[in-house]
């Protein structure tokens, strides 16, 4: 089989259904997705995109294989003046591919956008205490574990498990 070309560019407003379908994609692929932002609408999905593409301190990159959508990294903040130096952090990759860097790459990506934000100075994430593998990848990128949320998260069959919330501090002497 041929290798193909991955293709990294900067979600646009039109790319909400395809980034809608792919969040929908990987959280059935494992129960490793921690995030609350399934539910949006199309509508606030493009709006969210709209404000990224025009803001300092929001980016969402996509990982494209022939104009599919299969990995993606988001950085959110807020627009509060006291907080909006704090990126939360959200990745995934399409099971097919992982294992082959894409989620290495990405992480690389974010962080060296995240040196060059005027404004963020802070990355921060939340992660299921059980993957490994993601827990790994944040802190070869120098994430540290702030903290843990026992119980946090709950699985369909009713499991509850614990949340690490891990972050990184961007910037000269961090």
């Amino acid at each position: 089989m041929a290798e193909k070309e991955l293709i990294i560019e900067e979600a646009q407003v039109s790319d909400a259904l395809a980034i809608k379908v792919f969040l929908e994609e990987v959280s059935q692929e494992t129960s490793f997705i921690v995030n609350d932002s399934l539910d949006i609408t199309i509508e606030d999905l493009q709006e969210a995109l709209y404000v990224s593409l025009n803001s300092l301190n929001r980016i969402c990159l996509l990982a494209k294989i022939e104009d599919t959508i299969i990995g993606m990294v988001n950085v959110t903040s807020s627009d509060g003046v006291n907080v909006n130096h704090v990126g939360d952090l959200f990745i995934a990759v399409k099971q097919a591919y992982t294992g082959h860097g894409i989620g290495h790459y990405l992480m690389d990506l974010i962080c060296d956008w995240a040196e060059q934000s005027p404004m963020i100075r802070r990355l921060e994430l939340t992660v299921q205490s059980r993957n490994k593998k993601a827990i790994k990848l944040y802190q070869d990128f120098d994430f540290v574990i702030d903290g843990k949320k026992k119980q946090a998260f709950k699985l369909n069959e009713g499991t509850y498990l614990d949340l690490f919330m891990m972050s990184k501090l961007i910037g000269k002497g961090n």
